[in-house]
């Protein structure tokens, strides 16, 4: 049953006419088939259940047959309803409309979905609660995994975010420079990483991508993004966006031009090339020159300085004479081990001192220049 209360002080753009029409109040009865239409359209249909004009979404089933899916969907299965709501025939765009027809929705069936909200209702804290659950089992995880970051006193602190990418990178790429820079604009901010040669871009941006905090939203295909903080960003501080730019250095092309010495601006796109790389970029890009794709292979590899290799500082027996040993004892000392008293003398002689409290055993010191003239006596 619809009461109407007299007009209302707003307006609103009605579809058939194209004219702004000044809404009427109205007092919707229970019983009352309501329909909703959300995103794309999509159709939902409710009943008023009461005289304060809620409305709960109808049951077509068993009530208690409810899912993660169906707390999805553009409308919560509750909702009240203002005395504004326009009639079906008056339909524009996304809301709710009441049935003008007077057929009434039976009081079992407001009954099985007033069931079934009960039942989705207790499904949403469930889930809520194992969410909550997983989410602290992530959070703890991630305190243990990056406990050489810095904690960010809330999750949008961009300057601890710079310092922990600045650390991230270093421990990941110790031999390259990087340049990470803050940028404010309009409504958002980023940190913008530039880098020559070293690693790939793919590298870099598995490493810095999670520091970003805006995501594409899942209802617009990427067309609109939205702001949506990780567990990560709520430890460790995030940015709006995260861009990266890697330079190619003439070195690094001349490398990959003497691989292929016979290549040139005019056979390169007839050379049978082994590098699949090559072969997929002249495949999809069209080069025009060598120069592109050589840039190209460049850019697919990875490029960051070796590292030199550590020095063994282990105490490694390196010579062994009848009992006596001689040991790597630091950088840049020697130790003779063993019974020697019978060339102690001569060990004298050659600059050696005599210590019995070294860490491999009471002997004598050398400085390491003196290897070959210790080697020559214990011989």
């Amino acid at each position: 049953m619809i009461t109407k209360l007299g007009k209302d002080n707003s307006f609103m753009l009605f579809g058939a006419t194209g004219q702004m029409e000044q809404n009427e109040r109205v007092r919707i009865g229970k019983g009352t088939l309501i329909y909703a239409f959300g995103y794309a359209m999509s159709e939902q249909r409710f009943v008023v259940y009461d005289d304060e004009m809620n409305a709960v979404e109808i049951c077509t089933g068993d009530p208690a047959s409810v899912d993660k899916y169906d707390l999805d969907r553009y409308f919560s299965p509750l909702h009240h309803l203002d005395d504004t709501t326009r009639p079906i025939s008056k339909k524009f765009g996304i809301g709710f409309y009441y049935d003008e027809s007077g057929e009434i929705v039976s009081d079992e069936v407001i009954e099985k979905s007033l069931q079934r909200a009960e039942n989705l209702k207790k499904l949403e804290a469930e889930l809520k609660a194992e969410k909550e659950r997983k989410d602290e089992e992530t959070r703890e995880r991630l305190i243990k995994e990056y406990n050489y970051l810095q904690r960010a006193e809330n999750k949008y602190e961009h300057k601890t975010c710079g310092a922990n990418i600045r650390t991230e990178l270093k421990r990941n790429f110790p031999n390259v420079k990087f340049s990470v820079r803050y940028e404010s604009f309009s409504g958002n901010n980023a940190y913008d990483i530039s880098w020559t040669d070293g690693p790939t871009t793919k590298q870099v941006v598995a490493i810095v991508d999670k520091y970003s905090d805006m995501h594409p939203d899942e209802y617009s295909g990427g067309d609109y993004w939205d702001c949506a903080p990780s567990i990560f960003n709520n430890l460790y501080g995030s940015v709006g966006y995260v861009s990266t730019s890697r330079h190619i250095s003439e070195e690094a092309k001349a490398t990959i031009k003497a691989e292929f010495p016979e290549v040139n601006d005019d056979n390169f796109k007839n050379y049978r090339f082994e590098d699949e790389a090559a072969v997929e970029y002249i495949h999809n890009h069209w080069p025009s020159k060598w120069d592109e794709v050589v840039w190209y292979l460049a850019n697919c590899r990875d490029l960051s300085p070796k590292a030199e290799p550590k020095k063994d500082t282990e105490k490694k027996i390196v010579t062994k004479c009848e009992g006596l040993q001689i040991v790597d004892y630091s950088e840049k000392a020697i130790a003779l081990i063993g019974d020697s008293r019978a060339i102690k003398d001569e060990l004298k002689k050659i600059g050696g001192r005599f210590n019995p409290r070294l860490s491999c055993g009471a002997g004598w010191i050398f400085s390491k220049k003196q290897r070959a003239a210790v080697e020559e006596l214990v011989k």
